[in-house]
């Protein structure tokens, strides 16, 4: 930040999530009160280990980074009330849970990097509103991708679909946009902070 202060420059940081429209949907709703408040959120990243070493001390800052933006997106008045953290025997991989207090919501958020060959990459969430439960899951491997999202209100199962444009596409073109002066991305480097230092007291435990 200094440095970019010093050169005149902008700074942006790759918060991808803020571009995901499924992300943006809870985001949106969070705002709007469409199904009355966001009461309860629980967010989750689980991986085989196809990304190197993510144990205890890592796993917050190189695989949970994701959902610690999402969240302080959400409410940048999140703090850490409890984590829990398991690990294997090298400490390679590892499994952790926290619970969040983002008044007026509470977040549980879990990393996992234990997950056994084959196993598919898994992400998602489950948001609990005042009138309202919404799903999100993704699995994906090397050979396929598969997503389902279903919102529960007034009694009924809705399935729905958003059109996903693939993640690096659409922050790149924000991000452009950003640099021209055309449109805030939302991307500064300041908005990346509440994460980072979430994911630095988690790195912690």
């Amino acid at each position: 930040m200094e440095t970019a202060k010093k050169a005149g420059r902008k700074v942006l940081v790759n918060m991808f999530l803020r571009y995901d429209p499924y992300c943006r949907m809870i985001h949106d709703l969070n705002q709007s009160k469409e199904y009355g408040a966001l009461k309860h959120l629980a967010v989750f990243r689980r991986t085989p280990p196809i990304w190197g070493r993510l144990g205890s001390d890592t796993i917050a800052i190189s695989l949970m980074i994701h959902e610690l933006d999402f969240i302080t997106w959400l409410s940048k008045d999140a703090k850490l009330l409890a984590c829990n953290v398991t690990a294997n025997s090298d400490d390679s991989g590892a499994v952790m849970d926290c619970l969040l207090s983002c008044d007026p919501f509470s977040v549980h958020v879990q990393g996992n990097s234990m997950l056994a060959l084959p196993s598919p990459f898994e992400a998602g969430y489950h948001a609990t509103f005042e009138n309202a439960c919404i799903s999100y899951i993704e699995r994906s491997s090397r050979d396929f991708f598969e997503s389902e999202c279903c919102i529960y209100h007034n009694g009924k199962k809705e399935k729905i679909t958003l059109e996903r444009e693939e993640h690096c596409k659409a922050v790149l073109a924000a991000a452009i946009k950003d640099f021209l002066n055309e449109k805030e991305s939302g991307l500064a480097i300041e908005n990346a902070l509440p994460g980072l230092f979430l994911a630095f007291e988690l790195s912690k435990h």
